[in-house]
């Protein structure tokens, strides 16, 4: 069976609206023709400083899929390993080395997912005219009750080609059956998706891929289940706190606690380490990112996903670290270690599912969400 993908449509599928809920992102309008022109006057002088520090700020913030090649290469690679899982008849059982992370898996298994579920290509227009690029993974099922969806985002400027369905979500349509669709999309500034990411643009997109969920596609809020890695983590977490009247959970795998914070791993491993300074950067350029904020807006469910390895987010800067705080502490909030070494967790999963403090997740995660697998090798 080939799964046959249009381009990217002339005409959205879909435009956001700005909303009650949503109107703490749209840019505040001058109030005045003099603060209009003061504006623009400070526009002109800092433009040179703040070009400089906006391109260090996005490297280390937001960076490109592939810093070391161009963005149309890294696209046209992340087209490719996408189209391998879902066009042609390449498997594992056709190579003599399939040990490659974005392989598809044996021919069985493949055929059987490509018999389940649908890739639709999908073009989305943010509330502030930005076109948004992606695809809903649709289960056979998705049309009947109670269906669930799961929208995913992925870290710093990583495209979903190469972080979800060539990766964890691969791994878990073929090793299990679950009734969940999934939506993903680039956001502003990668790939096919216009515009320059900021962080209320980047909330905005998140949102605007909820409302598509919501009001076209049909889903209950109380189904849309929002899972975020790293700079997505900190994208879910904020959108959760846009839509505090869903139960669903929120799952969050290796996310920050603030902007801030991460700031002070990234000036270590500076000369002179200045961290004031890089703190001064993010901040003026409007990045904060304070998830430990938005959590406590949200009531329903939440677990979070950390690795004693993580390169990334380090222990002291971990979301996991800043919840387990006496003054943070909630009920509906669980955090979880991922066991094992951070290339190897993969074969830990006996351990994972027989360890006392991890069964209750294990349990949750089967009833709620998706297997605990799902949410390992999400860490991954």
């Amino acid at each position: 069976m080939v799964i046959t993908m249009t381009s990217v449509n002339q005409v959205p599928d879909f435009k956001a609206k700005w909303a009650p809920h949503n109107n703490e992102l749209k840019p505040l309008p001058f109030r005045s023709v003099m603060e209009r022109v003061i504006y623009i006057v400070k526009e002109i002088i800092v433009y040179i400083p703040r070009a400089i520090a906006s391109s260090i700020t996005r490297r280390l913030i937001y960076p490109a899929a592939s810093p070391s090649i161009s963005n149309t290469t890294t696209q046209k690679i992340a087209d490719e390993h996408f189209d391998t899982f879902w066009k042609t008849t390449q498997t594992r059982d056709s190579r003599e080395n399939y040990n490659n992370a974005w392989f598809p898996c044996e021919s069985e298994k493949l055929y059987a997912i490509r018999n389940t579920y649908t890739a639709n290509e999908i073009t989305l227009e943010s509330p502030d005219n930005k076109t948004l690029h992606g695809h809903y993974i649709k289960h056979k099922d998705a049309g009947t009750p109670g269906a669930k969806v799961i929208l995913a985002f992925g870290g710093n400027g990583l495209p979903y080609h190469f972080g979800f369905v060539t990766n964890w979500m691969q791994e878990m349509l073929c090793d299990h059956e679950t009734p969940h669709s999934f939506l993903m999309i680039n956001p502003r500034g990668v790939f096919k998706s216009t515009g320059k990411p900021t962080q209320n643009g980047l909330v905005l997109d998140a949102d605007t891929l909820y409302q598509y969920a919501e009001h076209l596609l049909g889903y209950d809020k109380d189904n849309i289940i929002l899972y975020g890695h790293s700079m997505g983590g900190a994208m879910a977490a904020h959108l959760k706190a846009l839509h505090t009247d869903s139960n669903a959970p929120l799952i969050l795998s290796r996310t920050f606690s603030s902007l801030s914070k991460q700031s002070e791993d990234i000036s270590s491993k500076l000369p002179f380490q200045p961290t004031r300074l890089v703190k001064w950067i993010i901040r003026n350029l409007g990045w904060r990112f304070d998830n430990v904020k938005q959590l406590g807006k949200i009531k329903s469910p939440v677990h979070i996903f950390n690795h004693k390895y993580d390169y990334a987010i380090p222990e002291f800067v971990g979301l996991h670290t800043a919840m387990n705080m006496s003054e943070n502490k909630k009920d509906h909030i669980h955090t979880h270690k991922v066991v094992g070494g951070l290339d190897s967790h993969m074969s830990k999963l006996s351990e994972l599912r027989t360890t006392p403090q991890h069964l209750n997740v294990a349990e949750y995660l089967k009833k709620h969400v998706f297997t605990v697998e799902t949410a390992v090798s999400a860490s991954a």
